[in-house]
């Protein structure tokens, strides 16, 4: 017992020395505790609008595994995932904070089983909210995580992937890509300290097969010579006409295209978090 506070203590300095938010790590850990299958999806800013494609859908098909899904994009701004879904959320958790609007009001139902909030890095600044609006927070999304069986939380910057234990990269194949997230994943290993975080990484928008396991090959190769750590590819999603023609219409793909050849990509990348989330409650 003492061996693990000792080992907690190092590992809290070393990442305060990394410029970890600690403050805001806590609130993260009181939030959503280690009793639920978590997982951060890192994407890069210049392809968020994919990102937020592939995120929505992913979420849909997980749900069709007969899972309660709560789906948290960090970021504000007018691009968001609430776009995939066609609907109109002007609520994040900004106001909420401020005392403006009842918590509730910043989750919207976006499918059978999903629920979706938006704004979640708003939480940074929780020390200055009214008391009563920090204590519902706690409240209300306590309660709403508890009734989720899988919680996945879509990120640009490293705040929650700093913290939490599943951590998959979402990025598109291209050269400048492989540098850009090589360069935030490095970054990412210096500042997430847990011991048995997963790390895994999903290729979006691909053109061609054969480059997508090139280039799969290449980042595993890199992190594991260059960074020391295991990354595990866990596939790829298929650019087609018809994702592009969901994306303008603001409608989930894999609910237009139920029978399309990228569906079954979703299904499986979905299948595979779903064991990863199996492996989560057997270790706990």
């Amino acid at each position: 017992m003492i061996t693990d506070q000792a080992e907690r203590l190092r590992q809290l300095i070393a990442k305060k020395a990394q410029g970890v938010d600690l403050e805001f790590e806590n609130v993260v850990r009181r939030v959503f505790g280690e009793n639920k299958p978590i997982f951060v999806f890192l994407g890069l800013e210049e392809e968020l609008l994919s990102f937020c494609n592939f995120s929505g859908n992913i979420a849909i098909e997980l749900s069709k595994f007969d899972k309660e899904v709560f789906l948290i994009d960090a970021y504000s701004g007018k691009v968001n995932t609430s776009l995939i879904f066609g609907i109109d959320a002007l609520n994040n958790l900004r106001e909420a904070g401020r005392g403006n609007l009842d918590f509730k009001d910043t989750v919207y139902p976006a499918y059978k089983k999903v629920r979706l909030s938006l704004g979640w890095e708003e939480i940074v600044d929780i020390g200055n909210w009214p008391i009563n609006c920090r204590l519902n927070f706690f409240d209300y999304f306590n309660n709403l995580k508890e009734s989720a069986d899988i919680i996945i939380i879509n990120e640009l910057s490293l705040k929650f992937s700093a913290v939490l234990n599943n951590v998959i990269l979402v990025f598109s194949p291209t050269q400048k890509n492989l540098m850009d997230i090589y360069k935030k994943f490095k970054k990412l290993t210096s500042l997430n300290l847990n011991e048995d975080c997963f790390f895994g990484f999903i290729l979006n928008n691909v053109t061609s097969l054969a480059k997508a396991n090139e280039f799969s090959r290449k980042f595993i190769t890199m992190s594991k010579e260059f960074l020391g750590k295991d990354i595990k590819y866990l596939g790829e999603i298929v650019l087609s006409p018809e994702i592009l023609k969901s994306i303008k219409a603001k409608k989930p793909f894999v609910t237009l295209y139920p029978y399309s050849y990228p569906v079954s990509l979703f299904r499986k990348i979905a299948q595979s978090l779903v064991k990863l989330s199996l492996r989560e409650e057997i270790m706990r």
